[in-house]
C-alpha cells in the first residue's frame, strides 16, 4: 500500500471510528440518566476512546497474519495520531476562550470542562499505548478493538462509506498541507502560509480573537475534517 492510499485509510479510520463512537457515548449518557458530568468522568471516557482508538488504528497498520507491520506506515500512523490529539487539544483551547468570553461573570471553575494538565496526561497514555503495541502487536487484539475494526469495513462498504471516503479524502489534503507547511518551516524558518494574528481593544477584542481562530484552524488543526460528530 502506497503511503498516500495509507494516510487515506487512516481518515476514514478516523472518521468511521468517531461516528460510531458518538452514538456509543450518546448511548451511554441515555442510559445513565443524569444531567452534567463531572471533569474526572469527562476525561475516563476520553481516555477509554483515545485507548480504544490507537487500538484501532493500529490494527489497520498491522498485516493479515496480525503481527507484522511496515515500519514507515507505523512510524507515520504514530505522527499522525499525535497531530490528532494535539489538534483536540488546540480545538478545546478555543472553544474555553470563547466560553470564558460570554460567561465572564461566572465562576472559573464552571466556565469550561477543560484541564490542560489532564488533557497531556491522557494523549501521553494514549501514545504510551500505541508504542507498548509495537513491542506486543498481540496485545492489541481483543473482542472491543475487533469489533470497532470489523465496524469500521462494514461502515466502509455501506452505502454510507462514500461520505467517509470524502472525509478520507480531506482527511489526506490537510496532512498534506501540513507536511508542505512543516518542510517550508524548517527550510526557511516559517510555514508556507501563515495565520494572521490581530487583536483589537475593547470591545473588539472577542472579535478579534475570534477572527484570528478561524484563520488559525485553517492550517493548524484537521480534526474538523476526520471527527463526524
Amino acid at each position: 500500500m502506497s503511503l498516500l492510499s495509507f494516510i487515506f485509510r487512516l481518515g476514514v479510520v478516523f472518521a468511521i471510528f468517531n461516528f460510531i463512537w458518538f452514538f456509543l457515548e450518546m448511548l451511554y449518557h441515555l442510559l445513565r440518566r443524569k444531567s452534567g458530568q463531572s471533569i474526572q468522568e469527562m476525561y475516563m471516557i476520553k481516555m477509554i476512546k483515545y485507548f480504544f482508538l490507537v487500538e484501532t488504528v493500529f490494527l489497520f497498520c498491522l498485516d493479515d497474519d496480525y503481527v507484522n507491520y511496515d515500519f514507515t506506515q507505523l512510524l507515520v500512523c504514530g505522527l499522525i495520531l499525535l497531530m490528532y490529539f494535539i489538534g483536540k487539544i488546540r480545538k478545546q483551547q478555543r472553544r474555553q476562550l470563547i466560553f470564558q468570553a460570554q460567561n465572564q461573570n461566572q465562576p472559573r471553575m464552571l466556565q469550561h470542562g477543560f484541564n490542560l494538565k489532564a488533557e497531556i496526561i491522557v494523549i501521553s497514555m494514549a501514545m504510551l499505548f500505541f508504542g507498548f503495541f509495537i513491542i506486543y502487536p498481540e496485545i492489541a487484539q481483543n473482542p472491543i478493538s475487533n469489533w470497532f475494526q470489523r465496524s469500521v469495513i462494514s461502515f466502509q462498504k455501506s452505502p454510507l462509506g462514500f461520505i467517509f471516503n470524502i472525509v478520507g479524502f480531506f482527511f489526506l489534503l490537510t496532512i498534506i498541507f501540513k507536511m508542505v507547511n512543516g518542510i517550508f518551516f524548517l527550510a526557511l524558518g516559517r510555514p508556507l502560509i501563515q495565520p494572521r494574528v490581530s487583536f483589537g481593544s475593547g470591545n473588539n477584542n472577542f472579535g478579534s480573537q475570534n477572527q484570528s481562530s478561524e484563520e488559525e484552524r485553517k492550517d493548524d488543526d484537521f480534526d474538523d475534517y476526520e471527527e463526524v460528530k
